[in-house]
């Protein structure tokens, strides 16, 4: 068997990444894509968290107040 072939498999049973590296040194990460897509949707999760965090961190202001300043800003006139 080839060795990306085993590769794969391993990576697949194992569901952790292996580093690959030239000359000792780190060059690339692999792993399976299911873990991949697992990490995608945790990273994304943690950054919605995040953007949430920060609005709510965030002075807030009444919703006329808003309006007014975005139509000034904006050019809208009622």
């Amino acid at each position: 068997m080839k060795l990306s072939k085993l590769l794969i498999k391993r990576l697949e049973k194992s569901k952790r990444p292996e580093i690959l590296t030239v000359n000792g040194k780190a060059a690339v990460v692999v792993q399976d894509a299911a873990t991949y897509e697992r990490m995608a949707e945790l990273a994304n999760y943690a950054d919605s968290i995040l953007h949430i965090r920060q609005a709510l961190n965030e002075e807030s202001r009444p919703l006329d107040a808003f309006t007014k300043k975005f139509e000034a800003k904006n050019g809208i006139r009622r």
